[in-house]
């Protein structure tokens, strides 16, 4: 830290400003979010009195992706907005195609994907006009996330494919690991399980090679989704609370809670171990509340349905059933978050397939059938398996 201390008994300048906002840097991207806020913040106040725009828009970043991961999203929105203007006032293309990945990032968290996809498209078009080939790969990632997550998976798979295979021609180390992590993430959603396997561990062992903890993060996340798929509980739980711990070290609640706990919740579900997902379950139920977010508000409410459907109490599961409908379709999710979709359709489906009163039989085969056609037009294996073995309950 000698520079720094040379340079604070010297008159105020933008060299100190800029130093300010490398340690706030380098402090979040070694996972150390709370320690880095106060220096993005000294680097932004200062930056202010003396004019430095280009800081100023650098420290909007890092307070912005520090709002993100600390689940305080209408803040880092508007940090990330008011940097980019200031970028693209200035012409600070390199910092202008960072802000468009992190609204593309921080609009998917707050269920804007809409703008999910015209951010990270406009930042391409920025990337592939300037040959800003390392931003393109950041931007396209995006992209495909989108085609993805609409269910245009094979075209995802395909841009990944290209991602992957330029990151490792330029030896671009952190995103070898999101790419190979992302095809983890497609072939789990198309079924082929062993694939995925292969794909997500090798992420997780690249990212925890260099330190990447955010990879490390979902990697782990997505493991256990696939072992839950495989009804491997003991390894599922394992991974789910790897997960969990990793970005409890980072103090970041964003992925926690839209990611991690919600599968930790299912899994106790699944287990019969009722305490542990309630408690849970009104961990996500009080933060979807208390930041009232409309991406988290729709699956705490799919929860609590099928908490209510594990206790018999039919009424309130279809009551948060309907809830959770109606709130993800007011996301349009039925076009841009298609899995989830299905998996509500599917989900709500089963609790009238275990009550099976009057009138029970025909709206779970309906619901089911609703999930069924989006697990084909994606082609998602398993889940197509799965249902057609829940509709035999339905003829025997």
């Amino acid at each position: 830290m000698l520079k720094r201390e040379i340079l604070e008994k010297e008159p105020e300048s933008k060299e100190l400003s800029s130093l300010y906002e490398d340690i706030s840097h380098m402090l979040w991207r070694s996972g150390k979010l709370t320690e880095s806020l106060p220096w993005a913040q000294k680097a932004f106040e200062l930056a202010k009195r003396l004019g430095d725009s280009e800081v100023l828009a650098g420290s909007y970043n890092d307070m912005g992706t520090i709002s993100l991961d600390f689940g305080e999203f209408e803040k880092a929105t508007k940090y990330y907005e008011q940097g980019l203007k200031i970028a693209l006032e200035n012409n600070f293309l390199g910092l202008a195609l960072t802000f468009y990945n992190n609204l593309g990032n921080v609009y998917w968290y707050i269920g804007e994907f809409q703008k999910v996809f015209e951010t990270a498209q406009k930042g391409s078009d920025l990337a592939k006009k300037v040959g800003a080939l390392y931003s393109l790969a950041w931007l396209d990632a995006i992209l495909a996330s989108s085609y993805a997550y609409m269910g245009e998976t094979q075209k995802a798979m395909s841009m990944f494919e290209d991602i992957l295979a330029f990151s490792k021609r330029t030896n671009f180390a952190a995103y070898i690991s999101y790419a190979t992590g992302y095809l983890g993430i497609g072939y789990q959603f198309l079924g082929e399980w062993d694939k995925s396997l292969k794909y997500l561990k090798e992420a997780l062992d690249n990212a925890e090679k260099i330190g990447e903890w955010q990879v490390s993060g979902f990697a782990t996340y997505y493991l256990g989704e696939l072992f839950m798929e495989k009804e491997d509980y003991v390894e599922a739980e394992k991974y789910l609370n790897e997960s969990s711990n990793i970005y409890e070290k980072a103090g970041e609640t964003a992925s926690k809670f839209t990611d991690t706990l919600p599968a930790l919740s299912k899994l106790y579900l699944k287990k019969g171990e009722i305490e542990k997902a309630t408690e849970l379950i009104e961990k996500i139920d009080e933060h979807a509340k208390r930041t009232k977010n409309k991406f988290i508000i729709p699956c705490a409410e799919m929860l609590k349905a099928m908490l209510f459907r594990q206790q018999k109490n039919w009424e309130q599961s279809i009551q948060y059933f309907e809830k959770s409908l109606e709130g993800y379709k007011s996301l349009n999710a039925q076009k841009w978050y298609v899995y989830q979709f299905a998996e509500l359709l599917y989900e709500y489906g089963l609790m009238h397939l275990e009550r099976n009163e009057e009138g029970d039989k025909e709206k779970a085969y309906s619901l089911l059938n609703q999930a069924m056609a989006i697990y084909q037009k994606v082609d998602a294996k398993k889940k197509i398996e799965k249902i057609i073995a829940k509709k035999k309950l339905l003829t025997a």
